[in-house]
């Protein structure tokens, strides 16, 4: 794959403070390492879940990105789609994850914008040539 990979990251510059620290925003110590640990999240999330696991798509969209997002990234074109999901236990959200892909990244690999309910991070990883960047972690607040 040649253009910019997605990643999770702020749209919006008013939006939730982004940190590469889930301690310093107050995680339980129990389960510090869980977010960290290396592997994908949708398969931890999934091994944990006894009542169900779920991916439920808040919203999909074709959007701007902002200009740190678009530095990030390495986008020089603003547009991009955006894939709001959370991943569901019981019908319980357990994990929210925002994903913002180039204009550029959808127009090489248009998959990308097509995943309906499949999970990103397995499908990028049978692709063999996709890379983790590190996490970084937001405390949100309900709404």
């Amino acid at each position: 794959m040649t253009a910019p990979s997605p990643k999770t990251a702020p749209l919006a510059t008013d939006g939730p403070h982004w940190t590469d620290s889930a301690a310093a925003l107050g995680a339980p110590p129990a389960i510090l390492g869980w977010l960290s640990e290396a592997g994908l999240l949708t398969e931890r999330v999934r091994r944990g879940c006894t009542g169900g696991f779920g991916l439920r798509i808040v919203e999909q969209r074709e959007d701007r990105l902002a200009p740190a997002d678009a530095r990030l990234l390495g986008a020089t074109d603003p547009r991009c789609f955006v894939r709001e999901i959370e991943l569901t236990c019981g019908g319980a959200a357990r994990v929210f994850a925002q994903t913002l892909v180039p204009a550029s990244t959808v127009a090489a690999e248009p998959w990308l914008a097509e995943l309906g309910t499949e999970a990103l991070g397995p499908r990028l990883a049978r692709t063999g040539n996709a890379r983790r960047e590190p996490f970084e972690f937001a405390r949100l607040e309900p709404g």
